[in-house]
């Protein structure tokens, strides 16, 4: 996948998220998990741009990010818990996401827009703003 894949794919998840978000008020997980991809999705073309390259794992994307120097301890502590969130909704059964801790995912997703998403839409020549 691409820059523009990728940061096409992280547009859907986002409207996918919060669609689920509005749907599902009482089920908040697997709208974190979209929301999670969503940033994932963003940081690849992110990384692609930065001449990082295309991860095709976690492990790759950790390494990737640790080794961008533009991408600061808030970005990296904003994609680990939304890391973690998706990964509790995704492997701990019975694990139910506090309002508290929903309002954090969504924040942290901002942050790691904040770094990212600017960047991203001028190297494709989109117009300043946000699809995300």
């Amino acid at each position: 996948m691409g820059m523009a894949d990728h940061y096409e794919l992280a547009t859907k998840l986002r409207r996918m998220a919060g669609a689920h978000a509005h749907a599902q008020a009482g089920d908040p997980e697997w709208g974190v998990v979209m929301l999670f991809y969503s940033a994932l999705h963003v940081t690849s073309a992110y990384l692609i741009n930065a001449g990082q390259g295309a991860q095709t794992s976690h492990q790759g994307m950790t390494a990737a990010i640790n080794a961008c120097p533009a991408l600061d301890p808030r970005f990296r502590s904003a994609y680990k818990a939304l890391s973690t969130f998706s990964w509790n909704a995704r492997y701990n059964p019975g694990y139910t996401m506090s309002p508290a801790n929903h309002y954090v995912a969504n924040d942290r997703f901002r942050i790691v827009k904040w770094f990212t998403e600017a960047d991203v839409r001028a190297a494709l020549g989109l117009p300043a703003g946000s699809d995300l």
